[in-house]
């Protein structure tokens, strides 16, 4: 009897697999007629196909959480920063993030995965930690929280990253793991030099 796994995902991601064609791998032809229902988020070993696993699975989904959490954090920079550095750096990660949210979703559609943007999942709610007092600090005090924000998410990145070079099978997301690795290692980088200045 196989082993059952259960995917672990936050609330705000919802996996569905399109009919027909995302059963066998191929997404085309169903994805484009916008069809869909629910795939489980607990598979058994042999479910999986042999190009991927749960690892791979898993990865992708936190990684959007991640981008998008990313993204909803540095949005808010414009409004409460007095810092042009911080604002520089705000609007690379929206640049960043939004190039690393592209190669995931093309990577989930080939997959059949799905994960609702940041407003469409209702994120912009400061839901996580940090996140409410984020959205009533201004000035220094904002920039010194969104910093830290920035920095404890991205090494939430890099450590989802590692596990996935580690466990996963999918050498097409273990390249995106290890492209991940090291531009947050730049940006967990860049972000303590503003906290340290």
């Amino acid at each position: 009897m196989d082993a059952v796994r259960t995917m672990v995902v936050p609330l705000a991601l919802v996996a569905v697999a399109a009919l027909g064609g995302c059963a066998s791998g191929d997404a085309s032809t169903s994805a484009a007629a916008g069809s869909v229902t629910p795939v489980r988020l607990t598979a058994t070993a042999g479910e999986w196909p042999p190009q991927r696993n749960e690892s791979d699975g898993n990865f992708a989904l936190e990684l959007v959480s991640r981008v998008d959490r990313a993204t909803r954090l540095a949005n808010l920079v414009p409004q409460r920063t007095n810092s042009a550095q911080v604002a520089q750096f705000a609007a690379a990660t929206v640049a960043g993030e939004r190039r690393r949210r592209d190669e995931v979703d093309v990577l989930m559609r080939r997959w059949c995965l799905y994960a609702p943007g940041a407003t469409e999942a209702g994120a912009d709610s400061g839901s996580e930690a940090g996140e409410t007092e984020l959205t009533q600090a201004n000035g220094a005090e904002f920039d010194r929280r969104f910093l830290a924000l920035m920095v404890a998410n991205h090494e939430a990145a890099v450590t989802i990253s590692a596990v996935e070079l580690r466990d996963g099978r999918s050498a097409e997301a273990k390249a995106l793991a290890q492209n991940n690795i090291e531009i947050r290692h730049a940006e967990i980088a860049t972000a303590r030099g503003l906290l340290e200045s």
